[in-house]
């Protein structure tokens, strides 16, 4: 398993949190929201990035945020199986995700 989300960045984390009662809800800090109806929400905070082991960092400016989330989750999540790609024709590989409204 992998997470990248408002409570945490890790399974563990988010687990811990979770069952310390714990919302990952505050009042949002990333862009202006004066103007909204509401300015709280669920931010990812302080999230260190997926591992540059894993992709180029000049790929990763392409992506999205959202998109990145969903990479440092999946590393996270094939590293918690044990799995090794090194011997893996990563062309029969895919991922697929799905986002109800992606890097809104």
């Amino acid at each position: 398993m992998g997470t990248v989300n408002p409570l945490a960045h890790d399974v563990q984390t988010f687990w811990q949190r979770l069952l310390s009662g714990d919302t990952g809800i505050a009042r949002i800090c990333r862009f202006d929201a004066s103007s909204f109806s509401s300015q709280i929400g669920g931010e990812v905070i302080d999230w260190p990035g997926v591992p540059e082991e894993v992709v180029d960092r000049r790929e990763l400016k392409r992506l999205d945020r959202f998109a990145q989330f969903a990479m440092g989750a999946a590393v996270e999540a094939v590293r918690d199986a044990g799995l090794d790609f090194q011997d893996t024709d990563k062309d029969r590989c895919g991922v697929l995700i799905g986002t109800g409204i992606g890097g809104l």
